[in-house]
């Protein structure tokens, strides 16, 4: 079965210099807005999608806010870079839930 879908995903992103930084390291926090929309053919049905266990049929929009941390030019230690780390809700068509964010947002 091939079910035809495409999606919408614009986003935002505000991060903001932390003061206090470190002389090279500087230390920033950051909001974000991502929406996501999503666009089925006609003859698909609907998707299902399960974040426990109940099951929500016909997912088509979800939005997604949260904030995060980071440091410019990213932190490492040898040769391991330390990416942003952060935390979202994302909520939409029946569904809610929370995300760990590791790395980039988008």
């Amino acid at each position: 079965m091939h079910i035809a879908t495409a999606s919408l995903l614009p986003g935002f992103e505000f991060r903001y210099e932390l003061p206090g930084s470190a002389t090279r390291t500087r230390w920033d926090a950051g909001v974000f807005i991502v929406y996501d929309r999503y666009f089925k053919s006609n003859d698909s049905p609907p998707v299902a999608v399960t974040y426990s266990s109940a099951a929500t049929a016909g997912v088509d929009e979800q939005t997604e806010i949260g904030f995060s941390f980071g440091t410019r030019p990213k932190l490492a230690w040898k040769q391991l870079s330390l990416p942003k780390l952060g935390l979202s809700y994302l909520f939409g068509d029946g569904i809610h839930g929370v995300r760990l964010v590791i790395g980039e947002i988008f």
